[in-house]
């Protein structure tokens, strides 16, 4: 029997990238697919000016939302386990609206490369730390196991805006995490937009410059400059006596949040997660730029001052040249335009879904908003603490 073309073209791409990229570790190594899929990453979640996009916001925010479920009771399950794309009844809760773009792009790049889902979330969301300028390099492990058990959905995440400190903190405590480390993780909003909590100012940003990871989130957050929406529970968390003190150190201190916020980040990646056997693919992450145009702005400047440039040659992150086009065919086969391979047949449906929200998703890293009535949007009740 002859086999079809399209599965002719799938074994003849397998085979090639199989010896360009191998997928076993070296002596205990990062595997070199994730040297690849970096290059995967960069496309999605670099504008042209240089800046982070909202899918880079996204794939921050999905680090938060898959890992931050987790409670010491799960021991060495849950948590970081990918089960916030994997399974359908957890990716469609309120506190995971916006997610969906991500998870359908990450778990095709996922597939295609043939690596976890759980793994992919949590390099993810280094690299766009990274892909977003002034980005500190987080140690990032890979070797988790996936799961498609959906995380307990009793209120582990502290993912509504208006929660206060006093609701957050015991929470991120209870994983581990002091008040000073939630003060550091919640800088993400850095390169928040938010888009649910009100819809009528959607895509307002959380500070004055969401495509560059820079400090004015912690001075923005008490100034209250216009045109930059800020949650109340980033305001509780500025003012409360447990985390507000770091909290406003971090005020025109890039190089100590940065630090700060990596090594706290590096530990929330881990939640849950057997470590045994895991290997460091830290240095697969793109290299850190330490400096651009527009960052860190005066107080007196607005939301709009930031402005769009493009990259400096020694930014280390190339200038994407055309979007990652997931390529349509079975796990592990590389673009069909790749050079040398036959083209797949135009009438393979895409594995990527047409979204049902606008693209690029939202990113809005944990606490973050639901304005459903009665789930902690604003003008609904808090959720119930335990």
């Amino acid at each position: 029997m002859k086999t079809s073309t399209f599965f002719s073209v799938a074994i003849a791409a397998a085979a090639t990238e199989a010896s360009v990229l191998p997928r076993a570790a070296a002596a205990g190594g990062c595997p070199a697919v994730w040297t690849q899929i970096t290059s995967d990453l960069t496309k999605l979640f670099v504008q042209s000016d240089g800046q982070c996009n909202d899918l880079a916001r996204a794939a921050i925010r999905a680090v938060f939302h898959d890992c931050g479920t987790w409670a010491p009771s799960q021991g060495q399950t849950g948590g970081c386990d990918g089960s916030v794309f994997l399974s359908q009844e957890e990716n469609s809760r309120a506190e995971n609206r916006g997610l969906q773009t991500i998870a359908a792009q990450l778990k095709a790049l996922a597939a295609m490369r043939q690596v976890g889902v759980a793994d992919m979330i949590a390099f993810a969301g280094a690299h766009a730390t990274l892909s977003c300028p002034l980005g500190p390099t987080c140690k990032t492990m890979i070797g988790r196991k996936d799961s498609s058990n959906a995380a307990p959905d009793e209120s582990l995440l502290p993912a509504h805006a208006n929660l206060t400190a006093s609701q957050i903190l015991p929470l991120m405590q209870d994983k581990g995490f002091s008040p000073a480390d939630t003060a550091a993780l919640v800088g993400a909003h850095s390169s928040s937009k938010q888009f649910f909590v009100q819809p009528a100012l959607a895509g307002e940003p959380q500070d004055r410059t969401p495509g560059i990871w820079d400090v004015d989130f912690y001075s923005d957050t008490t100034t209250n400059p216009k045109g930059v929406f800020i949650f109340d529970s980033d305001k509780s968390l500025a003012a409360d006596p447990s985390s507000g003190p770091t909290f406003k150190s971090f005020v025109g201190q890039q190089a100590q949040w940065n630090q700060a916020f990596a090594d706290t980040f590096a530990r929330l990646t881990l939640l849950g997660v057997n470590q045994a056997g895991l290997v460091d693919c830290t240095a697969a992450l793109p290299p850190p730029r330490d400096s651009f145009p527009g960052a860190n702005l005066p107080a007196s400047a607005g939301a709009s001052a930031a402005p769009s440039v493009a990259p400096s040659k020694a930014s280390g992150i190339p200038k994407p040249s055309a979007p990652l086009s997931v390529p349509v065919s079975a796990p592990g086969i590389p673009k069909p335009s790749a050079p040398g391979l036959p083209k797949a047949p135009s009438n393979i449906p895409s594995l990527v879904p047409k979204a049902s929200i606008p693209i690029p998703s939202p990113g809005e890293p944990f606490p973050t908003p639901s304005d459903r009535p009665g789930e902690g949007g604003r003008g609904g009740k808090p959720p119930k603490m335990i």
